[in-house]
């Protein structure tokens, strides 16, 4: 059985949640993401945020991205994995809630990220094109 910690993307960046929004955005920009892990003043995960929170939830209601830090972005439970899960759980995750990615947490540290791509990456292609079917399916839906 695979594990998370075979294919996962370590080092994965992070907002800190002292950041602001704009410089969310553009470390979003800069590093080509969609989403990023926030990591607390003490290290410890304490969520994510997404490019269309940023949007959504404070450019499209007039508040100044600049004037808001990521920290007041009110965070739900943010589903995680550990490095020692198995590719299956992760996946199943992914499918379940609808996500792409998700954050490898290690007694509340941010080891690292698992995508639909790692998965994929890990299989034969026609393994892979199911995975990316199925997961894909999900988040349209939503």
């Amino acid at each position: 059985m695979t594990k998370v910690s075979e294919v996962m993307t370590g080092h994965a960046k992070w907002a800190v949640s002292t950041d602001t929004l704009v410089e969310v955005a553009r470390k979003m920009r800069d590093w080509q993401l969609r989403l990023l892990p926030i990591r607390s003043e003490d290290h410890r995960f304490a969520g994510v945020v997404t490019d269309r929170d940023i949007v959504v939830d404070y450019v499209a209601s007039g508040t100044d991205p600049a004037t808001v830090r990521v920290s007041a972005l009110p965070q739900g439970r943010t589903m995680t994995v550990s490095a020692d899960d198995s590719l299956e759980h992760a996946l199943g995750l992914m499918i379940e809630h609808g996500v792409r990615q998700l954050p490898v947490v290690d007694r509340d540290s941010l080891v690292g990220m698992i995508t639909q791509a790692d998965i994929g990456r890990s299989l034969t292609p026609s393994e892979a094109g199911a995975v990316v079917d199925r997961v894909s399916h999900v988040v349209r839906r939503r």
